[in-house]
């Protein structure tokens, strides 16, 4: 997760390429925890800290962030 002026984004890819297993796990927690809408799951591009509204809207990449983080911890887990 960054922090942009009182809003969150995540960075899971460079966490990966880095070889930072615990970190990139983490940041999924947190992906899935505050930018995916509890009860919907519609996972925004970047949520307000706190409490966690809408800042920028849904986009697809944002959608598919928790399973093609999925799909690399599946292809080549540590």
């Amino acid at each position: 997760m960054t922090r942009f002026e009182g809003h969150l984004d995540d960075y899971l890819s460079g966490l990966w390429a880095l070889g930072r297993r615990d970190d990139f796990l983490l940041s999924l927690y947190g992906h899935v925890a505050d930018h995916q809408a509890e009860g919907h799951l519609t996972a925004y591009e970047q949520v307000t800290f706190p409490p966690g509204k809408k800042k920028a809207d849904y986009c697809l990449p944002c959608q598919l962030v928790a399973a093609q983080a999925a799909r690399r911890l599946v292809a080549r887990p540590a």
